[in-house]
């Protein structure tokens, strides 16, 4: 009887810190595995449209040094459009255009330095000046960016200013 009381009085002395080291261990492994694959889809999508949007003006860029003209990068209502450009406005055929996903829009366009700009020439002979365009999602914006040498860089993806999620 004795052995049975001396085993029932060890169960109520509590855990040891070895247990408990290995309870925590193992609920950090899942709360981080929990982290990396529950990550919100639309800072994903907001990546794959600064990655494509970076794809889209390095070929313009190509493009332009090829056939020796400018070509004109537009941000629209739903997208962006990128053509040709021969004389002051004038385009040779219909501009390429590109739809961005639901959800992300483009914030801003900077380019020479200005603080806005309605769009951005890349030049088909010398060397463009810096230029940046800031896409954004509801909770997060990224940077397309180039310091004037025609490649085009990603910022990380950043919380909006004034997101309650900060």
């Amino acid at each position: 009887m004795k052995t049975a009381q001396f085993a029932l009085s060890q169960w109520r002395r509590g855990f040891t810190l070895i247990e408990l080291l290995v309870v925590m261990f193992i609920m950090g492994l899942l709360a981080a595995t929990l982290a990396v694959t529950l990550t919100p889809g639309q800072s994903r999508g907001l990546v794959y449209e600064a990655e494509q949007l970076a794809m889209v003006l390095e070929e313009g860029s190509q493009r332009a040094r090829a056939v020796g003209s400018n070509y004109e990068w537009r941000p629209g209502a739903s997208g962006y459009t990128l053509a040709q450009v021969v004389a002051a406005g004038e385009t040779t055929s219909p501009p390429q255009e590109f739809p961005l996903t639901e959800g992300i829009r483009i914030q801003q366009v900077r380019a020479d330095g200005e603080a806005a700009a309605a769009s951005i020439v890349i030049p088909g002979r010398g060397v463009a000046g810096p230029a940046s365009i800031t896409l954004a999602s509801a909770d997060q914006e990224i940077d397309v960016y180039s310091e004037g040498l025609n490649r085009y860089s990603l910022s990380s993806p950043r919380n909006r200013a004034g997101d309650a999620k900060r």
